[in-house]
């Protein structure tokens, strides 16, 4: 199990991050 998340975790991270930071970009497109 912990050697799973070994693997996981980063890819998880890294999925967290780009939802993120496109959710920013989508509020920034807002403002004129």
């Amino acid at each position: 199990m912990a050697f799973f998340i070994g693997i996981a975790g980063p890819w998880l991270v890294i999925a967290v991050l780009d939802l993120l930071a496109i959710r920013r970009d989508r509020e920034l497109s807002r403002i004129p």
